[in-house]
């Protein structure tokens, strides 16, 4: 997806990386198993959140690309890149069955 940058320049994770690295050090194989798999989940949730905030920041996304009128905010909270309505996604999805 263009634009959305990567998780390993969030400011906040050279600090978390740092204290994985010394969990490493002193770990067993299973538990540095254990720490990747936290590093991996964490890097696709920053990622995520990282598109998420991009995609609120876009102008012109809160139309529903269907009908023209207002995407509520709770359907955008729950799904940033939401193009259509509620009821307009219904409809949408209703008829590809």
């Amino acid at each position: 997806m263009a634009g959305c940058g990567s998780a390993w320049r969030d400011p906040v994770l050279p600090q978390i990386l740092g204290a994985a690295l010394m969990l490493f050090a002193d770990a067993r194989l299973g538990d540095i198993v254990d720490v990747s798999q936290l590093l991996e989940e964490l890097q696709r949730d920053m990622a995520v959140q990282r598109v998420c905030r991009e995609l609120r920041a876009r102008p012109g996304v809160t139309e529903c690309v269907s009908c023209g009128d207002t995407i509520s905010p709770a359907r955008l909270e729950a799904l940033p890149a939401a193009q259509r309505c509620t009821d307009c996604q219904f409809t949408h999805e209703k008829s590809r069955r």
